[in-house]
């Protein structure tokens, strides 16, 4: 199982800092992909540059160094990342609900690899003041890697409930899985979370 703890931050109405930390242990037999202990770090910021009728749109730059060989985190595992993000507010039959799509690309700095192409969708309705269903997908494409490695690339499906339980405090719990891919594990099992806004 893998155990995570990601905070942000608004510094500004329009800037957001971040950082998330990423430990546990995980194997697959089939690709032979093991790893436990610390397995990723990821820092950076995000900027809302446009916000209209609904509309939200934001540009952001991080830094992640992980655990690529199940021998602890090194800078061989660097990457930076610049993404974009939209997103859209709106009624579904009278209930709130919006939409939001991330793309990114994650350029390794630092010793041989792959880089990352990453599409992110959200979709989540809120049927009842204090619940939030999403649903949720996930690729990751490696790209340009050495001459003669192989690539690889997974797509991954989750939905989810949110539950607030009190003004700051919400509880997530759901289900995901890997539903297609190349040269990479083939996840499947629970997410769960607590929420804290302040």
């Amino acid at each position: 199982g893998i155990a995570s703890l990601f905070v942000q931050h608004g510094w500004t109405d329009r800037l957001t800092v971040f950082a998330k930390v990423e430990a546990g242990r995980e194997a697959d037999d089939i690709s032979g992909h093991a790893r436990s202990g610390l397995s990723e770090f990821t820092a950076g910021a995000r900027f809302q540059f446009y916000a209209s009728d609904g509309f939200v749109a934001s540009a952001g730059l991080s830094g992640r160094v992980d655990d690529e060989r199940g021998e602890g985190i090194d800078l061989g595992g660097a990457r930076i990342e610049p993404r974009l993000a939209a997103g859209y507010g709106f009624e579904l039959f009278g209930l709130p609900a919006f939409v939001e799509a991330e793309a990114g690309y994650g350029w390794r700095v630092a010793g041989e690899g792959f880089d990352e192409a990453k599409l992110d969708l959200t979709i989540g309705l809120r049927p009842w003041k204090r619940w939030l269903f999403l649903a949720q997908s996930f690729s990751t494409m490696g790209v340009a890697g050495p001459d003669g490695s192989d690539d690889y690339a997974h797509h991954k499906l989750q939905g989810s409930v949110v539950y607030d339980i009190a003004e700051h405090w919400s509880l997530q719990s759901g289900i995901f899985a890997t539903v297609a891919g190349k040269n990479a594990p083939k996840e499947r099992g629970v997410v769960s979370a607590i929420w804290y806004r302040y």
